[in-house]
């Protein structure tokens, strides 16, 4: 009985950590850290270091997306810290995008790149390219943000690909909003315009920040 126990609260840990994970996708951080927090706690219970590792690097992504830059750090601090120690790839890359995260909110545009390339090496380094692409919308953020559109555009048209044979929505429809912001940024309207009405075909039916901002881009109310 007891390791039937064991085994089922697992498997609610591994529950609320995909619930936690889809709440940060679509419907905002406060949602995510409550589910990922639970996770983590069942993690920490049931002495799952892989799950307790991913489940610090998707904190850290909300923490650090809500503001709480020195909660995040820690929680990237510790899931790196158990992520090594068991050879985990993809919970050192989700610790990565963590990091990026904190540095965002901080204003260090340099720390977060260096940080979305770390994850992207963990993840190929790991054999999962597609969760390398996870790393793609920030990385354009953040090479804009440096005034360096033309690696955005590069990262932007490198992972759209890989997100449409995802058959994920609304990381294709991200990229092409940022794909049109890049373009932009270059004095290509043609193109900003084409992406954007692209992504604007996506997300419209999502009740999301982004999808409204693309409309805002387009005109439309």
């Amino acid at each position: 009985m007891t390791v039937r126990r064991g085994c089922d609260r697992l498997i609610l840990g591994a529950v609320l950590h995909a619930l936690g994970l889809g709440a940060l996708r679509v419907r905002g951080v406060d949602e995510a850290i409550s589910l990922l927090s639970a996770a983590l706690a069942v993690a920490e219970a049931q002495d799952s270091p892989r799950l307790a590792a991913s489940a610090h690097g998707l904190l850290a992504m909300a923490l650090g997306d809500a503001g709480f830059v020195g909660e995040a750090r820690a929680h990237v601090t510790r899931g790196l810290r158990l992520a090594h120690a068991i050879g985990d790839t993809q919970g050192i890359g989700v610790n990565h995008l963590g990091a990026a995260a904190a540095a965002f909110r901080s204003g260090d545009m340099e720390e977060a790149v260096d940080s979305l390339l770390k994850s992207v090496q963990a993840y190929r380094e790991g054999g999962l390219p597609l969760r390398a692409a996870w790393a793609s919308h920030r990385l354009m953020d953040a090479y804009r943000a440096l005034g360096r559109p033309e690696e955005a555009v590069k990262v932007g048209e490198e992972a759209l690909p890989l997100y449409q044979s995802m058959n994920d929505p609304l990381l294709t429809g991200r990229i092409l909003n940022r794909l049109g912001q890049a373009w932009s940024d270059l004095g290509d309207p043609e193109r900003a315009l084409r992406c954007w009405k692209e992504a604007d075909a996506i997300l419209g039916p999502y009740d999301m920040a982004e999808g409204r901002a693309v409309r805002h881009r387009l005109g439309i109310s």
